[in-house]
């Protein structure tokens, strides 16, 4: 069900805040959506980023192929 009326304005003043402060989405990892932190590095910008963990499951995945 669309938004209307006054939670369709509050919607999207909130959303237009959000937007001119850089914050409409936060950064996530695109392999485990997991938001970045202080605790969680994220390489990589908003549109594709990756995680430090799931760079280290994947350089862990790389060595186990090569090693076969």
């Amino acid at each position: 069900m669309p938004l209307s009326g006054q939670a369709k304005a509050e919607y999207m003043r909130d959303y237009r805040r959000r937007r001119r402060n850089g914050s409409a989405k936060p950064a996530t990892c695109s392999f485990c959506n997991e938001v970045g932190s202080s605790d969680r590095l994220l390489v990589g910008d908003r549109s594709c980023a990756i995680c430090e963990e799931c760079v280290a499951k994947a350089a862990a995945r790389i060595a186990e192929v090569r090693g076969r």
